[in-house]
């Protein structure tokens, strides 16, 4: 699935427009070419990102806000990170990973990028207490994305649930500090597990002196027989505010 595609992308005589088909998510779309044509449109639009529609969506939590400066700080290979420098043009926005592999192609996929600044763990001290908006798009169970990712199933327990609530914890803990006295904290999954979302985002709020002001809950969709269009992942996003 593709996101992010300008208007100019799916006009009548744009050169992709064959290849996308539009998603019954508004402003995404399944891809229809090959590897090499997707490659292309995502050269030509830096601002495309492939990308599912339920990953997409907590994002579009926090875009009411105007942040001078965002930490996401579990970046992966920087597709939401992208998203957010969509979203909020005139932010400056740090990203980073504790992976070293998934942060060395963060770090090459923003080369030179106008917004996005990728450091290393060790490097945000300098910007301890100055972060507008923390986005922690948390790891977790993944059974919002048992289609992509059925291994998950396998390893799913109660005790495995523990574990990853824990080290879900563990990531608020560490990056509060980060925050200005009015920051906001956008947390994310892709499980469809209460006590890694809601009640998670719950806790994450009391502890930092904050309230749950946003949620979005998304079911996954899409039934063998069913178009492409119609397939979602499942997930969970809410944006954490000051009262």
């Amino acid at each position: 699935m593709i996101s992010g595609v300008p208007e100019q992308a799916v006009l009548p005589d744009a050169p992709f427009t064959s290849n996308l088909t539009p998603h019954s998510d508004p402003g995404s779309f399944v891809w229809n070419g090959d590897h090499s044509s997707l490659i292309a449109l995502l050269t030509a639009y830096p601002e495309a990102r492939v990308q599912d529609s339920a990953s997409a969506q907590p994002m579009r939590l926090a875009d009411s806000l105007r942040p001078k400066l965002i930490l996401d700080a579990c970046a992966g290979r920087g597709t939401k990170t992208r998203q957010l420098a969509a979203l909020h043009p005139t932010a400056e926005i740090v990203a980073t990973d504790v992976d070293g592999a998934r942060l060395r192609a963060l770090a090459l996929a923003f080369v030179d990028h106008p917004q996005v600044k990728v450091t290393t763990p060790e490097g945000l001290r300098r910007i301890v207490g100055q972060v507008d908006l923390l986005v922690l798009d948390v790891p977790c169970s993944n059974t919002g994305v048992l289609s992509r990712r059925p291994e998950a199933k396998y390893r799913f327990n109660r005790a495995r649930l523990d574990s990853i609530t824990a080290v879900q914890r563990d990531i608020v803990e560490e990056h509060r500090p980060f925050l200005t006295p009015n920051g906001s904290v956008l947390y994310s999954t892709c499980s469809l597990e209460p006590p890694e979302n809601l009640a998670q985002a719950q806790w994450a709020a009391g502890r930092i002196g904050r309230r749950v002001a946003r949620t979005e809950v998304r079911e996954p969709r899409g039934m063998p027989g069913e178009p492409d269009s119609a397939y979602a992942d499942g997930g969970f996003g809410a944006l954490i505010s000051p009262a």
